[in-house]
């Protein structure tokens, strides 16, 4: 991504400030600006001066400017008057010290920028990045295979899953798929949550069939796993107001679409594909590093086994930078 230097006002920006590093660290940067208006983004940037270090954008979290007087730069996205940052920077491999500086988007744009805070977290004390797998669209049918396939890699890999069931077929459950799912709960490999009845867009229909929807997989649930659903997760991950209340009014306290960041997904979706690849996952991954918590959203009913190879290069990766791989109820449970 380039700036062209024609769009900057480099208008009340102080000189950089010089910062020595402890050791391999990551910098988190800690701020607030306050702005005269609350309706146009990209309102400073917070630049940086690597001196004659070779970037790789995507590990280091900023991008290259096309002007002189800066060399890398973040944007600071802002929708609100007061706009509370924590960006985080990782400095390239043997860099001992970098020059930084927040850079104003326009004079009529900006109030005040204050409480600049610096932490550097080192590989030791850094906290991991939290992962949630959401698996979406489980079904009681002849896709059940797809589903009791990833969770047996899950298994291999020693990591949860948290899985979204479509209610209108759970009545048809076999046998050995209701005992599969009850020995995987048991063991706490998986959670479930609820993913409506039949998987139509609730935002589009009234209040007394969303009910129908909720209630519905809930008493079905209920009725042969005896256990409670308190999560829920929209199809196409769309909500709105009666979608919320109606979820929370029958104890679905956790719902992804509010309660977490935007989902990342493997999946490349050209022509309807639909199969992970492990470059586009690698590539939004990178892009979300900042997330604390991550939803990586995948949908393996329309897999084939192409599909499960590169979901086990997702895995590998994820592993390989040391994520910790949790669940919804861990981590409300420690908050």
């Amino acid at each position: 991504m380039l700036i062209n230097k024609n769009n900057i006002q480099l208008t009340h920006s102080s000189d950089y400030e010089e910062l020595s590093l402890k050791d391999e660290s990551e910098v988190i940067f800690s701020f607030i600006i306050e702005a005269s208006s609350p309706q146009k983004a990209k309102q400073a940037l917070l630049a940086f001066d690597f001196d004659s270090f070779n970037i790789d954008e995507k590990k280091t979290g900023v991008y290259r400017a096309d002007n002189p007087k800066i060399s890398y730069f973040r944007y600071l996205e802002t929708e609100k008057y007061l706009n509370i940052f924590d960006i985080r920077i990782t400095p390239p491999r043997g860099c001992k010290k970098f020059k930084y500086k927040i850079i104003p988007w326009g004079n009529e744009l900006v109030k005040e920028i204050r409480q600049l805070k610096i932490t550097q977290l080192s590989s030791n004390d850094r906290p991991k990045r939290k992962v949630i797998l959401k698996v979406d669209d489980l079904r009681f049918d002849e896709s059940f295979s797809k589903f009791s396939r990833v969770i047996e890699i899950c298994n291999e890999f020693k990591i949860p899953a948290s899985i979204g069931v479509i209610g209108n077929t759970l009545e048809n459950a076999s046998k050995y798929q209701i005992e599969f799912i009850k020995n995987q709960l048991g063991e706490n490999n998986i959670e479930i949550w609820h993913h409506s009845w039949s998987h139509k867009d609730l935002t589009l229909i009234p209040r007394y069939e969303i009910e129908n929807e909720v209630t519905k997989t809930l008493d079905a649930f209920k009725k042969i796993f005896d256990q409670n659903l308190t999560i829920f997760g929209a199809p196409f991950n769309k909500v709105n107001d009666n979608v919320i209340e109606v979820a929370k009014s029958h104890n679905l306290d956790i719902i992804f679409e509010t309660d977490f960041p935007r989902n990342i997904t493997p999946e490349l979706n050209k022509n309807g594909d639909g199969q992970p690849n492990l470059l586009a996952f690698i590539e939004r991954f990178e892009r979300t590093k900042d997330q604390e918590i991550s939803q990586v959203q995948i949908h393996p009913g329309r897999w084939d086994d192409r599909g499960y190879n590169e979901f086990r290069s997702c895995i590998a990766y994820m592993i390989g930078a040391e994520i910790n791989f949790t669940t919804v109820n861990n981590i409300n449970q420690t908050e």
